[in-house]
């Protein structure tokens, strides 16, 4: 049973001088604390209820350094936020008793894309089934020591390479498991991002086995760790 929401406290001394001071702080936005508000945002598409003492809604970027400053001041180190965009989250993740931060009303343009700076230095980790089963850890730990060194890792799905088809002498179902998965990583490929795997073995199929089944030019390129 989802329970009924308690009836509208007044809103705290230590939110209404947060509030005060942003107004007297150049925030542009819209500060709301209407029942009516605090209403409709003390839900979201979980079935939790939580009622805020109010909702802001920033105009610019400005605005979020206005509101990160104040709560940086020890006197207001008691306000909690919530950062809120469509309120499709599952788990709570924008419901507070404190402050909703609502980006929906005014932030909500893409303003520009840097198609280089979003993948420099970023590339795509190329699971295979031998190291996803039997040594899940070792995917951890180089995610981790990527980040370390300052590179943006992505994960691509787990999708059997057919290593173990083409082993066994299934060299017809290798074939369509190699053409379906080459589609999938020169995909990949195409958005400028590098795939690398994991494990040299399954790694070394693409560069051996695929082009003997599908031809060069349907082969994916994935690089090895150790490549440069």
């Amino acid at each position: 049973m989802i329970p009924a929401l308690a009836e509208r406290p007044k809103t705290g001394r230590l939110y209404t001088d947060y509030l005060d001071a942003l107004r007297h702080a150049k925030f542009a936005g819209d500060i709301e604390a209407s029942a009516a508000s605090t209403t409709v945002f003390s839900t979201d598409n979980s079935i939790y209820q939580l009622r805020p003492q109010a909702i802001m809604f920033p105009r610019r970027r400005a605005d979020l350094v206005v509101i990160a400053r104040l709560a940086s001041e020890p006197r207001f180190h008691g306000v909690s936020f919530a950062m809120r965009g469509g309120g499709t989250g599952t788990n709570e993740q924008s419901l507070t008793d404190g402050i909703v931060i609502d980006m929906s009303r005014h932030m909500n343009r893409i303003v520009s894309i840097d198609p280089v700076k979003r993948t420099e230095g970023s590339l795509i980790l190329v699971q295979d089934s031998f190291t996803s089963y039997f040594e899940p850890a070792l995917l951890l730990d180089v995610i981790d020591l990527l980040l370390a060194l300052g590179f943006k890792p992505f994960v691509a799905p787990l999708k059997p390479n057919g290593k173990a088809l083409h082993i066994h002498g299934y060299l017809g179902a290798f074939e369509r498991a190699a053409e379906r998965n080459a589609r999938h990583l020169c995909r990949l490929a195409a958005s400028g991002v590098p795939p690398v795997g994991l494990d040299p073995s399954m790694t070394l199929c693409y560069r051996s086995e695929y082009p003997g089944a599908l031809g060069a030019q349907k082969t994916p390129r994935v690089l090895l760790r150790r490549n440069g």
